[in-house]
Order: structure tokens, then C-alpha cells, then sequence
């Protein structure tokens, strides 16, 4: 066999750059949208204020976009730092070169810059073919001016600019949109600066405006800001019709972090359950990144500004990072720390104002508490509750008052209007109890069971035996004679005849309760109708009807309602009739009748006051002590 193998010898070069198609790149794949430019030479133009500042000059620090229709220019103007021949020589014409990286790394990190990469300066050629650069540095070497072309031409040659700064002239023609709207340019500008670390004036014909606010209320001493200019910041700058609930500064000097995080009203109007952010670097608006602000915070609206971002090349986003040099995840730990002391302080400071303000707090304070470790770690056994009595308690507070009968027992409702007649039972027997009765509560009290030594949440339904009951078992409650006895027997003869029809597997027990009002009770045990609750919810996600059997139930008897005792004594048919009845609305209250049922209950409901009507009229009732005296 013949072989055709063939040896190639080594080769070595540099990587060629098509400099046509260069630009080409940089405005169809960099920039998406042309109002980009203005970002981008505006925070250039910052940069270069910043830098002289850092030198020690005291200046203005103005950046000023002068919009001329008749020259077809757009210009961006700097009182900065400015250049001389061979740093135009280096930035420019050296693509991805920045001016800014060196800066800082000569300062340690120190300057107050945006930009680390040296290439938006070429966004400028998305609106114009023709660029020029005018630039005299403070260093008071001559002046210099660049021209630059879309087909990346360039020449650099003596300028004439005298005064300390750099102006950047896009020639960009009579069809430019920016010229015939000169507005447009301080939408773009106000989209990107709302608040800006220098002052930007944009001028044209009949137009002189100043972009943003450069002095944001959270860049200003606490001292110095009133109440009123905080709610007012938050109304306009979030849109909101009612003023927040309250606020929390944050800040970090390591992270170069400032900002508010304002608690929202939600009771006034807002319709949203997420909040708003907006999220700042050095004054440039830019998207918050994944995971940098913390689940739980996402609720409220609030304003970020971080210094120590590190951004794209397109300064629109964050790049990730890892460790000690993972800001967004030290700005998320940093704002989980700031707002769980704000919290605990006014917890422990004032007391009345953080229960005035827990009706809007409480669903965001729970879901930190279940997704936020550093925050759950100091909020958790802050969490209020609201019992049948309208007072706001902590699980702690509440263990405080329950008797010894029912220590580690937290008894709870989760719909007080359904759970009416346990409700008005556990009111009448003078135990507390607990109102949790929002979506998230059921997460919460698995939380507080887990992080909370040896106690429990029983929901009202759930053990009323042990809370109202005078005693154990029928024998020992019925009268010591035998009639007695017997009389409570048939009752439960009565009504185990039903719950073998309806409830088959339930049991049937007969007590005496300390709450005569209520006949019939359906009680259902607690861990099982959680796992009940459990599988529904499973079934619901993955459209599979969930396994297991039903949570245990009991028919809980009262011998002491007259209308029980009375039971024993009616008419066969009769006793039976209104025992289905009571078994009806022992169902009604947990939510439980079938179509069939209900219109069962509704045709018995209209015999059973039939029934009324034709019976003997009643005695009329007694005229009041006050209708006598009239």
C-alpha cells in the first residue's frame, strides 16, 4: 500500500485584524441601539473630570452635548483632565487601550472612573463617518486634535483648543435624528444619567436643559434630607401613588455601596408583588445582575448605586466574578445585614411603630426568613403574628401566655371566617390563638417548627378535645344513672349510623364541652391533613393525583349542647333528620360538602323551616327595659 502522508512545516504569526470590517463589529454586535453613544461619551467625559479631580484641580466638572443643525454636529465637551499628542496616539488610536485601567492602576484603585476598556469612544462612528477629538491637557502640553473616519483612517495634528479639557465632534449629518430632535438626546441622556456624579447640560436651538439629579437623596447626610423629601424622591422616581411604609439607607465603604431601600405600601395601590430596582455605577444606570440583590429585597423598590461593579464593555452589565472579588455577591450579603438590623433595631427601639408598619412588612419579612440565611439568622424570631384578639405577637410571646395544659402548642386558624364556630370556642375558653392565614404562613410555621425547640402549630380543628373538653370518654361525663347513660349512647348510636353513610372513616366521640353553642365538630389531625395538603399541592405541579391515605377524622360529639341532649328523646325520624343535618354543617365548616350533598342540605335546610313555621308561635319576646321607660 502506498502512502500519502504528507509533512507541513511549523509556521508562527500574530493574528491579522481586518480593520474594514472592524468598526462593522462594533456597532452591529457591541451597541444595540444608538442611543447608546450618548452613554458612552458622556461617561468618558466623567472619567475624564474624575481624573483631574483626583489630581487635586477644584473644577466644575461639567459635561456639556451641544446639538448644532446647521453644522450637522452633535459635540460632547469635558472640563477633564484632557490629553496630550501621545496619549491620543496611545487610547485612540490603539483600540481597547484605556486610558482609564492605567489611571487607576497608578492610583491603587482610588479614581472615581466608569470605563476600563478604551473602546466606546467608537460607538461615536454609529452616528457619524467623520469624528474629531480637541483636547488640551491640564498638564500644559499644546493642545491636539484627531479626525477619525468610519473606514478607521485617522490623523492627529496641532490643535486649538485653550481651555483644559476635550470636546468630541461627531459630524453627523443633516439626516441625524438627534439633530432634527435635539429632545431625543435628553431622553437618551436622562434614561442613562438619572443621576449623574457631574453636572450635563445639554444645548441647542431653543434648548438648554440639565440632565438628572447629582444630588440624589441617599448621596446626602441623613441629617440633611427630611422626611418628606424621601417620600417625595420615592413617589416620583418609582411612579407610586402613596407614599412607602418606611425606608432603610444602605451603605458600604469597602464596596463603595450607597442607596435606600424603600418599604412599599402595597394597601395603596400598588399592584405589582415585585418591587423595582434601579441599580447604578459611578451615576451610569446599568442591569442589576443576577443574584446581587437578595429574593426577599426584590419585593420593595429601591435605588443601588455600587462604585465597585466591574462592567462589560458595553457598560450595560456586571461580569461575574468569584470569591473576595465577587461584588454582586458581597453587595447581596451586604444588603441581607443592613436591612436585618434596620429591622431588629426598630423591633427592639419602637416596638409600636414596627407593629403599625407589620401589615406590609410581614410577607417580606417571611420570605427573607425562608430564603435569606444571613437575614433569618437575626429576623427570625422576630416575625409577628396577629391572635383572635387583634394583638401582634412573636411565637415567643405567644408560648409566654399559653397555661401549662398546652406548652409548645401553638394553636392557629388559617381562615378565621371558615373556622368561625372553633373560632368562637377557643374565644370562649380564653385560649389564644393564632390568625395565619396568608399563602406564605404554611412555610413559615415549618420554619419555626424546625428552628424552635419542642413546638408545634395545631390548627383550631385540629384538637379541640384537649382544649375544651370537661372530660375523656362518655362513661365518665353522663349522669351516674343509667338512663343518663343509655341517653348518650343511642345519641352516638345516632350518629355513628350518619358517619358510616358520610364519613367512613371517621370516628364518632362524644364529649362534653366547655362551649354548649356548638353541636358537631369535625376534627382532623394535623400532621396527616398537612400531608394531605402536601400531596394536593404535588398534584397540582405534576398533574398526578397524589397516594396516600386520607388524614384521620374524628366526629366530635358536644353532650353538652341542648340540641344534642335533646336528641335522644325526639322522634326516631326526627333525631335522625337533624343529626344528618348537624353532620352537614360540620362538613360546611371545613369546606367539605359534594354538589349532591349541598343540594341535600339546602332541601332539608327548606323542610326544616317549614317545619318552624307550622309549629306552635312562639312566646313574644320580652319589651326591653329602655322600650317600657319610653
Amino acid at each position: 500500500m502506498t502512502s500519502h502522508t504528507t509533512t507541513l512545516a511549523a509556521q508562527t504569526g500574530t493574528l491579522a485584524v481586518d480593520g474594514g470590517n472592524l468598526f462593522t463589529i462594533l456597532k452591529e454586535s457591541l451597541y444595540e441601539e444608538s442611543d447608546i453613544v450618548f452613554r458612552e461619551l458622556v461617561a468618558n467625559a466623567a472619567d475624564a473630570i474624575a481624573k483631574r479631580r483626583a489630581a487635586g484641580a477644584d473644577i466644575a466638572g461639567t459635561v456639556v452635548v451641544g446639538i448644532d443643525p446647521e453644522a450637522g454636529t452633535i459635540t460632547v465637551e469635558d472640563d477633564g483632565i484632557g490629553m496630550d499628542r501621545d496619549e491620543v496616539d496611545r487610547y485612540i488610536n490603539q483600540i481597547a487601550l484605556s486610558g482609564t485601567q492605567q489611571f487607576v492602576a497608578e492610583n491603587q484603585g482610588e479614581a472615581v472612573t466608569i470605563g476600563h476598556f478604551g473602546v466606546g469612544f467608537y460607538s461615536a462612528f454609529m452616528l457619524a463617518d467623520t469624528v474629531e477629538i480637541h483636547s488640551r491637557p491640564a498638564s500644559g502640553a499644546p493642545a491636539v486634535r484627531w479626525t477619525g473616519k468610519a473606514d478607521m483612517t485617522w490623523r492627529i495634528d496641532a490643535g486649538e483648543r485653550a481651555a483644559t479639557g476635550t470636546a468630541v465632534v461627531l459630524r453627523a449629518g443633516p439626516a441625524s435624528p438627534y439633530l432634527a430632535d435635539p429632545q431625543r438626546v435628553v431622553a437618551a441622556l436622562e434614561k442613562f444619567f438619572p443621576f449623574p456624579h457631574v453636572t450635563i447640560l445639554v444645548r441647542g436651538p431653543g434648548l438648554e436643559a440639565v440632565v438628572g439629579d447629582a444630588s440624589p437623596v441617599w448621596r446626602r447626610p441623613a441629617e440633611l434630607v427630611a422626611d418628606e423629601e424621601m417620600r417625595a424622591f420615592y413617589r416620583a422616581h418609582f411612579d407610586e401613588p402613596a407614599d412607602p411604609v418606611g425606608w432603610v439607607r444602605v451603605e458600604s465603604v469597602d464596596l463603595g455601596l450607597r442607596g435606600v431601600v424603600f418599604y412599599r405600601d402595597t394597601a395603596g395601590g400598588a399592584e405589582a408583588i415585585d418591587g423595582r430596582a434601579s441599580v447604578l455605577s459611578r451615576g451610569v444606570r446599568i442591569e442589576a445582575p443576577a443574584g446581587m440583590i437578595p429574593k426577599f429585597v426584590g419585593l420593595q423598590h429601591l435605588v443601588l448605586e455600587c462604585d465597585r461593579l466591574p462592567l462589560v464593555v458595553s457598560r450595560a452589565q456586571v461580569r461575574s466574578g468569584s470569591g473576595d472579588d465577587d461584588v454582586p455577591a458581597l453587595v447581596s450579603e451586604c444588603l441581607s445585614q443592613e436591612l436585618a438590623i434596620a429591622l431588629h433595631d426598630l423591633f427592639t427601639g419602637d416596638r409600636a411603630r414596627y407593629e403599625a408598619q407589620w401589615d406590609e412588612l410581614a410577607p417580606f419579612v417571611k420570605y427573607g426568613v425562608l430564603t435569606d440565611r444571613v437575614f433569618a439568622s437575626v429576623m427570625t424570631r422576630k416575625v409577628l403574628f396577629t391572635t383572635l384578639t387583634g394583638q401582634r405577637v412573636t411565637v415567643g410571646e405567644y408560648l409566654d401566655r399559653v397555661t401549662e395544659r398546652f406548652t409548645g402548642t401553638v394553636f392557629y386558624t388559617s381562615d378565621p371566617i371558615g373556622q368561625a364556630p372553633y373560632v368562637s370556642a377557643f374565644r370562649s375558653a380564653g385560649v389564644p390563638a393564632l390568625v395565619l392565614d396568608h399563602v406564605i404562613d404554611s412555610a413559615m410555621m415549618q420554619r419555626l417548627e424546625l428552628v424552635t425547640k419542642d413546638i408545634v402549630f395545631m390548627r383550631l380543628d385540629a384538637d379541640v378535645a384537649r382544649v375544651l373538653a370537661t372530660g375523656s370518654q362518655v362513661e365518665s361525663q353522663a349522669e351516674s344513672q343509667a338512663d343518663d347513660r343509655a341517653a348518650a349512647a343511642r345519641v352516638v348510636a345516632l350518629f355513628e349510623e350518619v358517619a358510616q353513610r358520610r364519613l367512613p372513616q371517621a370516628t364518632v366521640t362524644a364529649l362534653r364541652l366547655l362551649a354548649p353553642e356548638l353541636s358537631v365538630l369535625l376534627t382532623v389531625d394535623e400532621v396527616q391533613r398537612r400531608m394531605d395538603e402536601l400531596r394536593q399541592m404535588n398534584s397540582l405541579v405534576t398533574g398526578r393525583l397524589g397516594d396516600g391515605p386520607a388524614a384521620p377524622r374524628t366526629l366530635l360529639v358536644n353532650l353538652a349542647s341542648p340540641l344534642v341532649g335533646g336528641l335522644a328523646a325526639a322522634d326516631p325520624a326526627r333525631a335522625a333528620l337533624v343529626a344528618e343535618h348537624l353532620v352537614d354543617l360540620a362538613l360546611l365548616g371545613q369546606d367539605e360538602l359534594t354538589s349532591d350533598d349541598l343540594l341535600a342540605f339546602l332541601a332539608r335546610s327548606e323542610d326544616l323551616l317549614a317545619g318552624h313555621l307550622r309549629a306552635p308561635a312562639l312566646a313574644p319576646a320580652p319589651a326591653s327595659a329602655s322600650a317600657e321607660q319610653e
